[in-house]
């Protein structure tokens, strides 16, 4: 099932005109929610990339910031799960930009619905946090897909 859920994703980044990447973080960093010694999934950073007119989806890369009319990029950890099941099979456990994208976008309308929903605290400077995070990530997005393409985003679930 998942496979079809990618292919949608490809699809979806391709009449988007946006280019994926996720790239090893180096050095490995723990994420900020994370406990001290506790185990967490591989640190990627991904960048999406708006294509200008006229580039072609398939012959484009990073390498060449003319290609892009928007780049954005943010950290990402891969699950632990995923981290381990894969370093069981000795694949990599890179995410594909369904891994990535299919929950990343989390339109909010207050801090108070964000406690609500993920059943955080309203008095935590860490819900706060994580909060200003996902408030800059949603801005990010808007900067690279349009208000349809992000409803188009969240359908691909």
């Amino acid at each position: 099932m998942k496979k079809n859920y990618d292919k949608q994703m490809e699809d979806f980044l391709r009449d988007c005109n946006v280019l994926f990447e996720a790239v090893k973080a180096v050095p490995q960093k723990p994420p900020h929610w994370a406990k001290e010694g506790e185990a967490y999934g591989t640190h990627y950073y991904i960048r999406l990339g708006k294509l200008k007119e006229g580039h072609k989806w398939e012959y484009c890369d990073f390498s060449n910031d003319a290609y892009f009319t928007k780049v954005i990029g943010f950290d990402f950890w891969n699950s632990i799960h995923a981290k381990r099941e894969m370093q069981e099979k000795g694949k990599s456990d890179k995410p594909s930009a369904y891994d990535v994208l299919a929950g990343v976008y989390n339109p909010i309308e207050s801090f108070e619905d964000f406690c609500l929903q993920f059943g955080m605290d309203e008095d935590s400077r860490k819900a706060e946090k994580i909060y200003s995070q996902v408030v800059e990530l949603n801005e990010k997005l808007e900067n690279i897909f349009t208000a349809e393409d992000l409803e188009r985003l969240q359908e691909i679930q």
